[in-house]
C-alpha cells in the first residue's frame, strides 16, 4: 500500500478531490509507516520531518480504516499558527486534500479516507497538561519538543510529564494502534527527549510492556532534494559563529548550549575525564567523601590511587540537609556489596562554610554545625570516626586547584576519571552547567558561580580535589606569592646575577 491516501468525495466541495503524487524520501517512507508505538523522527532544518508528520496521520488513518481522532501539540498555539498551519496549507495545495479548519485554527477536519479529527493543542507548562487528560486518540504528534537553543527563547520546548501524558492517552481509541509520534531537531545531552528518545535503544520500552515499542529515524542531511540550495547555505551561514547551533542544525548531532561562562572553560573534556565504561571501587585503596552544604547538601564519593590519580565514583544529591544525605543515601551505600569492605580508610573533606552553626538542623530547635554531624554519623563500617577536614579557604583557591586537576597528567593518563553512569550531574556541571552568570552581552555579573543544582556537586568534587591532589591551589598561591613579592635575599641573589651580567 502506498504512503498516500485514495481518492475520496469531497463533502465540500462538488466532485472528487484530485490527488497531486507526492513521493516521500526514503527516511520519510521509514517514519511513515512505522508500527512502533512512539516513532521519533530527528533531522537537521529543512529535511522534511514535519511533512512526514503529515502524511503519516493521514496514512495511520488508511492503514486502520478508521475515523481517526489525532492531537497536534506545541508548546504555545503562537508556534502552531507559525509552523503548523502553514505546512498543513502547503501540503493540502500540493496534494489537493479537501480540509476544514475551525475554532482559531484549533480543529481541523481532513477529508481523507474514514475521516480525520484533529486537535491542534499549546501546552507550555504543567497546568497545561491537563487540556488532554481524558482524551481518547489514536494518534499524538509532539512537534519540535526541544528548545530552539535554549530554555530562555520563546521556544521553550515540551516537557517530559507531556511525553508521558501524551503515551497514555494515544492509544484510547478502539479500532486503531496507538502512535506517539515526535518530530525535533537534535537537542542537547541533558534535554529529556536524549534520554528518552534517543540514548534509549529501540524496540520494546520495557520488558513489562511488549506492545509498547519505540523506532528511532534519522533523516540525513541534504535527503531533501526538494530544499533549496539557497535554504541549505542559509543555515550554515546563520550558524557559522555558533559551534552548539552547527552541531544541532548543520550537522545533526546532540550538543549542549550552557549559560554563562563555564568555570571549567574547555579543560575538561569527557572523552578524557569520563571513563567509558562504569567503574568499581577497589578495593584497598583509600576513599574519600567530599561534601557541600548550604541550601541542598550534596556528596561525592571517590577514591585515590598511590599514584596520585583520583576516581569519582557515585553522587548523592538533593539532600535537605546533611543527616537526610547521611541516612538516606551515602551510609546505606556504605553497607552495598558495591562499597563494603573495599576501602584501606575514608577522609571526608567539605566546604568550611559547614563549621558554621545552622547548617543542619536537629529537629528539636537544637543548633548543630554540619562538620559535627558528618563527624558523627558517617559511618563506612570502620568502627572509627572519621575527621572533617575542611576544604580551600577562598574561591580562587578552589577554582585554580579545578583547573590544575583537570589538566594534570599522570603517566599519561589523567589524574580525574568520572564514572559515566552513577555521576551524570558532576559531568554535565563540569562540561559546563557549573557557570559564572553573564548578562546578554556576555560580560560577568558576578565572580563566583552561580549557586544551583550544578555548582553544589561541583563544588562537592572540587572541595576533596583541591585537597588531595598532591599540587594543590595553595601550593600555587604560595609559589606566585614568592614570585611576586620575593624575599630580601632573593631579591640580593638577582642583583648579584644582573652584577656579573653587567
Amino acid at each position: 500500500m502506498p504512503w498516500y491516501p485514495p481518492v475520496v468525495e469531497d463533502p465540500i466541495q462538488t466532485g472528487a478531490v484530485r490527488r497531486h503524487e507526492i513521493i516521500p524520501s526514503p527516511s520519510q517512507e521509514r517514519i511513515i509507516k512505522s508500527t512502533a508505538t512512539i516513532v521519533v523522527a530527528v533531522s537537521t532544518f529543512g529535511q522534511g520531518k514535519t511533512w512526514s508528520m503529515i502524511m503519516a496521520v493521514l496514512y495511520h488513518a488508511v492503514r486502520y480504516n478508521v475515523k481517526l481522532r489525532a492531537a497536534i501539540i506545541r508548546d504555545t498555539h503562537t508556534n502552531i499558527l507559525r509552523t503548523i498551519v502553514p505546512a498543513f496549507e502547503t501540503f493540502f495545495q500540493e496534494s489537493a486534500t479537501a480540509h476544514k479548519w475551525s475554532h482559531d485554527f484549533k480543529k481541523l477536519q481532513i477529508h481523507v479516507g474514514p475521516g480525520i479529527e484533529v486537535d491542534l493543542l499549546g501546552i507550555d507548562d504543567l497546568a497545561s497538561i491537563a487540556d488532554i487528560q481524558g482524551g481518547e486518540w489514536g494518534l499524538i504528534w509532539l512537534e519540535e519538543p526541544c528548545p530552539y537553543t535554549d530554555v530562555r527563547t520563546a521556544n521553550a520546548g515540551l516537557s517530559e510529564d507531556l511525553y508521558n501524558a501524551a503515551l497514555v492517552r494515544c492509544t484510547r481509541q478502539k479500532g486503531t494502534k496507538g502512535r506517539l509520534q515526535i518530530s525535533s531537531n537534535h537537542p542537547d545531552e541533558e534535554h529529556w527527549f536524549y534520554r528518552r528518545c534517543l540514548e534509549a535503544p529501540d524496540g520494546m520500552v520495557d520488558p513489562r510492556t511488549p506492545l509498547i515499542t519505540k523506532e528511532t529515524i534519522e533523516i540525513p542531511p541534504g535527503e531533501n532534494i526538494h530544499l533549496k540550495e539557497e535554504a541549505s547555505q542559509a543555515v550554515i551561514a546563520a550558524f557559522a559563529n555558533d559551534p552548539v547551533g552547527f552541531a544541532r542544525f548543520v550537522k545533526g548531532m546532540p550538543a549542549m548550549r550552557y549559560p554563562g561562562k563555564p568555570v571549567t572553560g574547555r579543560v575538561f573534556n569527557p572523552a578524557i575525564h569520563v571513563s567509558p565504561i562504569p567503574l568499581e571501587p577497589v578495593e584497598g585503596l583509600m576513599s574519600f567523601v567530599g561534601w557541600d552544604s548550604w541550601s541542598d547538601a550534596t556528596a561525592v564519593l571517590g577514591q585515590q590511587w598511590p599514584d596520585g590519580r583520583l576516581w569519582i565514583l557515585d553522587e548523592c544529591l538533593d539532600g535537605t540537609d546533611v543527616r537526610d544525605i547521611l541516612h538516606n543515601q551515602l551510609n546505606p551505600l556504605m553497607q552495598s556489596a558495591r562499597w563494603k569492605d573495599k576501602s584501606y580508610g575514608w577522609r571526608q573533606i567539605g566546604d568550611r562554610s559547614m563549621r558554621q552553626p545552622n547548617q543542619v538542623s536537629s529537629g528539636n530547635g537544637v543548633i548543630e554545625v554540619a562538620a559535627d554531624v558528618v563527624e558523627k554519623e558517617f559511618d563506612p563500617g570502620m568502627g572509627q570516626r572519621i575527621p572533617f577536614e575542611n576544604g580551600p579557604q577562598t574561591w580562587p583557591q578552589v577554582h585554580l586547584g579545578v583547573l590544575h586537576a583537570l589538566q594534570w597528567l599522570v603517566r599519561g593518563q589523567p589524574a580525574i576519571l568520572i564514572d559515566p553512569q552513577r555521576c551524570k550531574r558532576l559531568i554535565g556541571g563540569l562540561k559546563g552547567r557549573w557557570h559564572i552568570p553573564t548578562n546578554k552581552s556576555g560580560a560577568i555579573m558576578q565572580q563566583t558561580p552561580l549557586k544551583d543544582q550544578s555548582s553544589h556537586v561541583c563544588e562537592a568534587f572540587a572541595n576533596p580535589v583541591c585537597i588531595i591532589a598532591p599540587w594543590t591551589a595553595l601550593t600555587h598561591q604560595s609559589y606566585l606569592k614568592r614570585r611576586i613579592h620575593p624575599t630580601p635575599r632573593r631579591r640580593a641573589l638577582a642583583a648579584s646575577y644582573v652584577t656579573r651580567v653587567s
